[in-house]
């Protein structure tokens, strides 16, 4: 994420990041939420979630930069 916004803050109006300072930012305005789903769901509940969450949540820095 941090290489992604180093390149692309800018769409979302982050201009003055670094590579200096682009974790302290990502410390600073990001949070972390974890997901914990029992292993006997399998990897198909895994990726219904992923998808449910990307398609809900829309997330602009998503998978690699192009």
């Amino acid at each position: 994420m941090a290489k992604s916004l180093l390149q692309h803050g800018s769409r979302i109006g982050i201009k003055s990041l670094s590579e200096a300072t682009v974790g302290a930012w990502m410390k600073e305005n990001t949070d972390r939420l974890n997901f914990v789903i029992d292993e006997s769901r399998g990897k198909s509940a895994l990726s219904l979630l992923e998808a449910f969450l990307q398609c809900r949540l829309r997330p602009c820095f998503e998978g690699r930069t192009r």
